[in-house]
């Protein structure tokens, strides 16, 4: 044991020998009060230390999550609140700068390839398809121009190609009704009006070929009536 004064015994086990033995030359020649305050700024240390291990735990977390804008704040409190751990905390700027510039190459990346599946589907009338890469786009870089401006482009294009599709529907309704109907001029005009909104359809492609076919046939019984008129004439 060793005597602080006569009242006041500190007691240690024989196993704790081994640990304390080396700190009494640092205590001769201490009084109470010394020790005490020794004690106490020893105490205030382990405490500031546990609390600085705390917040690194959080920031070393911060970083492995890659979240790299609360890593930078985070850094930025401990180095105001912990000058004596700067030394811990210097090559935390540098990870979190690379990580940022990595993170930034990859969204640029990713971005890049989004567009691509824009103009794609822009060039194949695809315009859901165009919007949904649109907004992929924009998850990657929020405010750029070019890509809010296609957005923009394809919720128009939808609209407008829904506006499209109810009138192709109308007008391919009534080609069919006269083709059924045996109004062939009416059929023809009908598909012609549908290929003007859908020059590509099958369905206004074979309406027109079929009341094209009746027309032709028409004039040619016409014509042969005609000479045959005339021949009897």
């Amino acid at each position: 044991f060793f005597i602080c004064n006569e009242k006041n015994i500190v007691r240690h086990k024989d196993t704790d020998l081994p640990y304390i033995i080396g700190v009494y030359p640092m205590l001769e020649g201490l009084n109470e009060n010394d020790w005490k305050d020794k004690a106490r700024k020893d105490l205030k240390k382990k405490a500031k230390q546990a609390e600085f291990d705390s917040e690194k735990k959080k920031l070393d977390d911060l970083v492995a999550a890659r979240n790299w804008n609360d890593a930078r704040t985070q850094l930025s409190s401990m180095l105001n609140l912990y000058l004596d751990f700067a030394s811990d905390l210097s090559k935390y700027k540098k990870v979190i700068e690379d990580g940022e510039r990595i993170d930034k190459q990859a969204e640029d990346k990713r971005y890049v390839s989004a567009m691509e599946q824009v103009h794609n589907h822009e060039s194949k009338q695809e315009y859901e398809k165009m919007k949904e890469w649109c907004e992929i786009a924009l998850h990657h870089k929020p405010n750029d121009t070019d890509a809010k401006q296609k957005l923009d482009d394809a919720v128009r294009l939808i609209a407008e190609q829904a506006a499209n599709a109810k009138q192709y529907n109308q007008i391919i309704q009534r080609a069919n009704a006269s083709l059924m109907n045996k109004n062939w001029n009416d059929a023809l005009s009908q598909s012609e009006a549908a290929l003007n909104v859908r020059p590509n359809s099958p369905e206004a492609l074979r309406i027109r070929e079929a009341a094209r076919k009746q027309i032709d046939m028409m004039e040619s019984i016409k014509d042969f009536i005609n000479r045959a008129d005339i021949f009897i004439g």
